[in-house]
């Protein structure tokens, strides 16, 4: 079994893991296997070497959520814990967007 520390900076834990620490134990959710510890802003986890990796690269995508969107949800822990979770995390801010309506097709784009 190894073991593995995460030191998470810039966040409120508090805000990062919600009440009780909710978030935290839907992700924990996401990883039977790991044994889950936080004290703090360090976070220690316990288990296989490649289900530890994931779960480190997963978390970086809730903190990376978390620092663009100031709260994360457990939604958000869901989406981002799929294989393709980093979509959610990428550049793209919307800024083309696509209005239908009645009989009309609006594009706007910022410039």
């Amino acid at each position: 079994m190894h073991e593995k520390t995460i030191e998470i900076s810039g966040i409120n834990p508090v805000e990062l893991f919600g009440v009780n620490n909710a978030n935290l134990k839907h992700i924990k959710s996401f990883f039977p296997k790991l044994k889950v510890v936080a004290r703090g802003n360090i976070i220690t986890i316990m288990g296989d070497e490649e289900v530890m990796d994931e779960f480190e690269r997963k978390f970086e995508l809730v903190v990376q959520h978390f620092h663009k969107f100031n709260a994360v949800t457990e939604n958000n822990i869901d989406n981002l814990m799929l294989d393709d979770g980093q979509k959610m995390i990428s550049t793209d801010d919307g800024s083309e967007t696509i209005v239908h309506g009645n009989r009309i097709l609006v594009f706007y784009q910022e410039i």
